[in-house]
């Protein structure tokens, strides 16, 4: 997330005008939302073809949203946490947060 926070950052104009919203077109699995909404972003829309892709996306928000703040101690802890997905071990890990996160979203749980 500190790489896309960081772009974001680079195109976030000053407070002057506000809302200051950002286009994310081929939004994927959000990313770049979430980036941008930790950067400052007052309104981040995404655009995403995929049914699949926008379902993770969504549940990913709802996850960021509690850390809009990107120097909030809440945003460091879980940033620090985060598994890679490059780990095989954490593969299995990753896949079950991700079912539980997309669970929750549905309204499942």
């Amino acid at each position: 997330m500190d790489l896309n926070r960081w772009l974001a950052t680079l195109l976030l104009p000053p407070p002057l005008d506000r809302p200051r919203r950002l286009l994310v077109p081929f939004s994927g699995s959000g990313s770049e939302m979430i980036g941008a909404l930790l950067a400052g972003w007052d309104e981040v829309v995404g655009v995403e073809l995929s049914e699949e892709y926008a379902d993770i996306a969504r549940a990913r928000l709802a996850h960021w949203q509690r850390y809009r703040r990107a120097d909030s101690e809440a945003a460091k802890a879980e940033a620090a946490g985060q598994l890679s997905m490059f780990d095989a071990a954490a593969a299995p890990e990753v896949r079950k947060r991700l079912a539980e996160a997309l669970a929750r979203a549905r309204g499942e749980q």
